[in-house]
């Protein structure tokens, strides 16, 4: 078998051959064999990694005291003259084992809670505060 098979196979994976936002997961899974001295993993194993940010987009956020899973380089993002920043940016990454369901909070006397920008965090309709209503335009 070639190397470059094991890239998209349906069920075999290599470690070196996953992306930034995947991991084997649970860590202490056996490998299915070895090829050329590589550990080889079931596809099944790789799971997806996300921000804290993305997580809650997907209304789950990371619990509490978790460490994350990993943790790669961050995109550069330029700043406002267009300068490319001096210090080097890391993103923690979680899996879906280290989250929970988002609990949305408690809108009280009319008041809307909102995050530390002041915006309501409503991506999916779980979000919806308690004690409120979402009016549809058309």
């Amino acid at each position: 078998m070639n190397q470059k098979l094991y890239k998209n196979h349906p069920f075999y994976v290599l470690p070196k051959d996953l992306l930034k936002f995947q991991a084997i997961h649970p860590p202490d899974i056996p490998p299915l064999g070895y090829f050329r001295g590589e550990k080889v993993y079931p596809r099944s194993a790789v799971k997806e990694l996300h921000t804290r940010e993305t997580w809650l987009k997907e209304a789950r956020v990371v619990r509490l005291g978790e460490k994350p899973f990993k943790v790669v380089k961050a995109r550069v993002k330029k700043d406002k003259f267009g300068f490319l920043p001096t210090e080097e940016k890391k993103s923690e990454l979680f899996g879906i084992w280290q989250t929970e369901d988002y609990i949305p909070p408690v809108a009280q006397n009319g008041v809307v809670p909102r995050n530390s920008f002041g915006n309501v965090d409503l991506f999916l309709e779980c979000m919806l505060p308690k004690g409120t209503v979402h009016l549809q335009c058309k």
